[in-house]
């Protein structure tokens, strides 16, 4: 946009981020995979239970990798100048500033869309109303990949709808992959099938190993929520749930119970005990 250091630097943490996450991603679904196995041998052998755990500790130091390079964002990216001059840019259609989205001049509708009466400028030269969400992290399919192999499920509630919105903003073969994800064998379930009975030492560092992973998602989600108070709601007076976001929610309720949700989900074992 106006270019720049700030501007530069804040797009180049979140490259670095996504190129860092494709091994432990492909790690996860190695680990899938394994799991399936054990499902076919019905139980967990200590080979494959070594192997789950090898896998899953790839996934966490992955995780851990990218906390370090979110941790520097404020290097080159001044919260300042980039509320003031960086953001202003990414914002969506649906907030506050265009709630009306925006119109195309002398582009036809969609094929099956009726067109708005009140968005035709001629009878030749209709205009097409079109409702975008701004840029914003949750159109990123990395985070959103990894819930999906630990069986990180949020809640029902007035978020999840917007959460299943910003996968049309995804990569279609991005889309897909998290899918198969969540629809392929579950991690967590195998985890807490391991954890209601008497474990195991190869057992019991496999249910550490994936909580190491959880715990790592409730860090990076910490990390992410400090980041979004400098660099935006220390800036604006308002309420936190009068405050939107880039991508149109009011962001910092939502990034609170994401990490709550994530952090709840730590796997404890039947003699009380949360490993960690």
């Amino acid at each position: 946009f106006l270019g720049g250091q700030d501007e530069e630097w804040f797009s180049a943490v979140h490259v670095a981020i996504e190129a860092l996450a494709g091994q432990g991603l492909l790690a996860a679904v190695r680990a899938q995979r394994i799991v399936c196995q054990c499902t076919a041998a019905d139980g967990s052998s200590d080979l494959l239970c070594t192997q789950i755990t090898d896998e899953l500790r790839l996934v966490a130091e992955t995780i851990e990798s990218m906390i370090k390079t979110l941790r520097r964002m404020k290097e080159r990216c001044d919260p300042y100048i980039y509320y003031m001059r960086v953001r202003v840019f990414m914002k969506g259609w649906t907030a506050d500033e265009l709630v009306d989205g925006m119109e195309y001049a002398g582009v036809p509708a969609k094929p099956g869309k009726a067109v708005d009466s009140d968005a035709v400028d001629t009878v030749e030269h209709n205009v097409r109303r079109e409702y975008y969400f701004g840029e914003t992290g949750a159109q990123s399919s990395v985070i959103p990949a990894f819930d999906a192999a630990l069986g990180v499920e949020m809640t029902q509630d007035e978020l999840l709808p917007y959460l299943k919105a910003m996968r049309d903003y995804m990569p279609p073969k991005h889309r897909d992959f998290i899918a198969r994800l969540e629809a392929g064998p579950s991690i967590r379930r195998m985890i807490l099938e391991a954890a209601t009975r008497r474990t195991t030492e190869k057992e019991r560092l496999l249910i550490k190993t994936y909580n190491r992973c959880l715990s790592n998602l409730v860090t990076f989600r910490s990390v992410h929520f400090e980041l979004a108070f400098s660099f935006v709601r220390k800036w604006d007076e308002r309420e936190d749930t009068e405050i939107k976001g880039t991508g149109g929610t009011p962001f910092m309720p939502y990034l609170k119970k994401h990490r709550l949700a994530t952090r709840d989900l730590l796997v404890t074992l039947c003699d009380d005990k949360t490993l960690s």
